[in-house]
């Protein structure tokens, strides 16, 4: 069974990046990674604020 580090697995993994428009300041970053976490498939989160992605 291939774990979460192996090639194998990497060479499933897919980049999203979603344009989160009402974002403004750092402290929405936590809000924005719990809603998102949780989400069967998603397996790191990183929001940029001053572009305003995810």
């Amino acid at each position: 069974m291939a774990d979460s580090t192996s090639p194998a697995a990497a060479a499933r993994l897919e980049k999203s990046y979603f344009d989160v428009l009402g974002i403004c300041c750092p402290s929405e970053v936590p809000l924005v990674e719990k809603l998102l976490e949780p989400l069967a498939g998603v397996h790191k989160v990183t929001v940029v604020v001053p572009s305003r992605t995810v």
